[in-house]
């Protein structure tokens, strides 16, 4: 029996006593809700995503709600610029960050919690809202490849709902569980009321403008062609048949945005367009610093990626799509910027064509 298998039947084994000890679900008032956690520790994208839902909550918890957020490692910063006046945990992989969380879990009491990374089933975030200790735990209940689980995650999450529909947008699945708690809530897209970065950041931004004499009459365009992960990105080459197509663009400037981690891969796109005057590298990482910076683009090429939900709260995006669900992930934020996504059937990024993406650039930019 392979090791897969013996830990498939410990979790059932372990997810059936554990059911079986649960307290029935209960309902209540959403007016005596007073203190929410969240779990989202999940990826950058899911998080950014989430955000819409999550102000939500805390605008229906009102003024004397107490709204903790345990957030992913790379996450924790974009919480606390968000939202400010939660608490925010952070979940960290190593032992010592695990243990800790053990201990704040046990020492703090809430009224209910929110597992938004229950869907598809998670074991971590399940046990969690378990020893959260929250009398209402809202989720998803399993599904799929994970119905083996689906009884006792309608123990688990005794305020539950059934899983969602496989192309609903993630900003609308995490809504769906905020409405679990406060059914009056509403969804509000338009996020006009953006927080604005630190001051030092803001400088720091305008001197990289300044460095490149990018004029606030230039027309620039992002690109973020030094995204790790292989299948969802459109190769280096594309880039570079891009930017020689938006040649006859006068006074073009093309900045090139990087993520933490891509110092590789952006040494070699800098190799393949070391000819090119009009091409400018952010000189930072930071996600508020290119957060600022994409605040003066007209437009942003990219991939399904953290940095493209953060930037589409402030510039248009033309995104390229391999095998992700673009109903399910694509950028958000769409009745305020118009954003357009390129995806083929074949679910390969390289298949899309930058003939096609220059045109629409062209059309709706230039």
């Amino acid at each position: 029996m392979g090791s897969a298998s013996v830990e498939q039947k410990f979790k059932k084994f372990f997810w059936n006593r554990v059911g079986g000890i649960l307290p029935d679900g209960q309902k209540s008032s959403s007016s005596k809700i007073q203190s929410v956690l969240v779990l989202r520790p999940d990826r950058l994208g899911d998080f950014v995503l989430s955000i819409p839902a999550l102000a939500e909550l805390q605008r229906q918890m009102g003024k004397a709600g107490r709204l903790t957020l345990l957030a992913g490692d790379r996450n924790a910063q974009l919480a606390r610029f968000y939202f400010p006046e939660a608490k925010i945990w952070v979940s960290r992989k190593n032992i010592f960050s695990r243990v800790s969380l053990w201990f704040r879990l046990w020492f703090n009491s809430f009224d209910a919690v929110i597992d938004l990374h229950s869907y598809p089933f998670s074991t971590t975030t399940t046990l969690l809202s378990v020893f959260s200790g929250a009398p209402i735990r809202v989720g998803f209940w399993a599904v799929g490849d994970f119905q083996e689980y689906s009884s006792v995650s309608k123990r688990v999450f005794n305020q539950g709902t059934k899983a969602p529909a496989e192309n609903l947008p993630e900003v609308q699945k995490s809504f769906l569980l905020i409405k679990r708690l406060f059914p009056k809530a509403k969804l509000d897209l338009s996020k006009g009321n953006l927080p604005s970065v630190s001051k030092k950041i803001e400088a720091a931004v305008e001197s990289f403008y300044t460095k490149a004499d990018i004029k606030t009459q230039d027309k620039v365009l992002g690109i973020h062609p030094t995204l790790q992960k292989q299948d969802n990105r459109w190769s280096q080459e594309k880039y570079l048949e891009l930017i020689k197509g938006l040649t006859s663009v006068k006074g073009l400037k093309i900045v090139v945005v990087h993520g933490k981690g891509e110092m590789d891969e952006l040494e070699r796109f800098q190799r393949l367009t070391a000819g090119f005057s009009n091409v400018f590298t952010l000189p930072s990482d930071d996600l508020f610093f290119i957060l600022e910076a994409a605040k003066r683009f007209d437009g942003m090429v990219c991939n399904d990626s953290g940095i493209m939900h953060v930037c589409a709260w402030v510039t248009p995006l033309f995104a390229v799509f391999g095998p992700s669900n673009a109903k399910r992930w694509g950028p958000q934020n769409q009745k305020r910027i118009k954003h357009h996504i390129f995806q083929t059937k074949d679910g390969l990024c390289d298949s899309v064509k930058p003939k096609q993406v220059v045109q629409v650039i062209r059309r709706e930019l230039f």
